[in-house]
């Protein structure tokens, strides 16, 4: 009697050790296709598990895991098997999840990815005020871009391009595919085997017109579109078709002993007819083509009484031609005369205490640089009054 006892103890012992060891188990993970080419990756509870390194994972019985099957380029998911469990909700999911109830394997089936059967392609003109495209015969007009056309695979498209008035084609571009025969080509076809985008650009056609001002360059300046030029002679490029402005405006000039009083008087214009006439200081012209055009001043003296006026000229040229070498304040006598002129970079380069004693654009006994200059300029009338002055003056040569 105590032998059977003994023996049912033991086997009562064995039970609860054996319930207490399967508390775990022991799932594999395996996808297919797995060589020479691997399907994709199966994506556990969060944590990825690449193949083809294989894992063996150890899972508490009664857990429910999540499982993701992640395709690898070129493959899409097909379904799940597991050996011993149950997908759910279907083994079709992705995400599938599944309760280990038991050691088990879990298969991840991948199949090749089906080619497309079309692709967009998006037609874009670059700037897409500057023409048209044409695909196949169907129009695509500016501005409206982008435009997007579904294509079947294989499908040759024939691209024309129209530019509009002042543009002028450049090239093609594809991101993805080659335009034939040539980049540049008119018209230019490829097949599609893939999405794209088909560009074609375009630069606007100009012209130039270069300005000039006589007799010399500090007699006037022209104003074209609003624009001064801050040298002569100076190039203008506008688009073949605008309305030009041109403005003429002169200048006053103090030399040693003459003060400048340029007038506009005409302009030459090689090509275009200016309206209202080459007589007015603003006309207008449709640019048409290349051009040069000078405007031309003349020197009306004035008649003045000195002991009225202070001119401070606005530019000089020390080219040594005997005309506005000097810059120096003309016009009523001044005391306590203070003059002080700076470069750009704050560098006081002259300075006078004299009125009769002008800038002969030197410094340190070296030419200055031709550019824009500023002083200050302090003094007294002979009434009394303090005079305090600030500007900049123009260095040419």
């Amino acid at each position: 009697m105590k032998k059977k006892y003994a023996l049912l103890y033991l086997l009562v012992i064995g039970f609860c050790w054996g319930l207490q060891a399967q508390t775990t188990f022991t799932v594999a993970l395996k996808v297919y296709p797995d060589n020479p080419v691997y399907g994709g990756d199966i994506v556990v509870d969060g944590t990825t598990y690449p193949t083809p390194n294989y894992t063996m994972l150890t899972v508490n019985a009664g857990s429910i895991v999540n499982l993701t099957a992640v395709a690898a380029p070129g493959f899409q998911f097909f379904n799940w098997h597991v050996v011993h469990s149950i997908s759910l909700p279907t083994d079709t999911s992705n995400p599938m999840n599944c309760t280990i109830v038991e050691t088990d394997t879990i298969y991840a089936f991948f199949v090749p990815q089906a080619a497309p059967d079309s692709f967009n392609v998006v037609i874009q003109a670059v700037p897409n005020i500057a023409g048209n495209i044409s695909v196949n015969g169907n129009l695509y007009a500016s501005p409206n871009y982008p435009y997007t056309v579904r294509v079947e695979t294989g499908t040759v498209l024939n691209a024309t391009e129209t530019p509009n008035p002042t543009w002028h084609f450049v090239n093609w571009q594809l991101l993805q595919h080659t335009p034939l025969p040539a980049d540049t080509s008119h018209p230019m076809n490829f097949a599609v085997t893939q999405n794209d985008t088909l560009y074609a650009y375009y630069i606007q056609d100009s012209t130039t017109i270069l300005v000039n001002v006589h007799p010399n360059i500090l007699a006037g300046d022209v104003s074209v579109a609003g624009f001064t030029p801050p040298a002569y002679p100076w190039l203008f490029k506008v688009p073949e078709g605008t309305l030009l402005d041109f403005e003429a405006i002169g200048n006053q000039l103090a030399a040693t002993s003459h003060l400048y009083n340029y007038v506009f008087d005409h302009y030459t214009f090689k090509h275009h007819h200016p309206l209202p006439d080459s007589l007015t200081p603003i006309v207008f012209i449709t640019v048409k083509q290349n051009d040069t055009v000078d405007a031309y001043f003349i020197d009306v003296p004035l008649t003045i009484d000195s002991s009225l006026y202070l001119l401070i000229p606005s530019g000089f040229s020390p080219d040594a031609n005997g005309v506005n070498d000097v810059f120096r304040v003309i016009g009523e006598q001044l005391t306590n005369y203070h003059m002080q002129i700076y470069n750009r970079w704050g560098q006081r380069v002259f300075e006078s205490h004299n009125q009769g004693y002008g800038w002969d654009g030197l410094f340190n006994n070296d030419k200055c640089d031709i550019g824009i200059y500023a002083y200050t300029m302090q003094a007294k009338r002979t009434t009394g009054e303090e005079v305090e002055k600030k500007g900049t003056i123009t260095l040419v040569r």
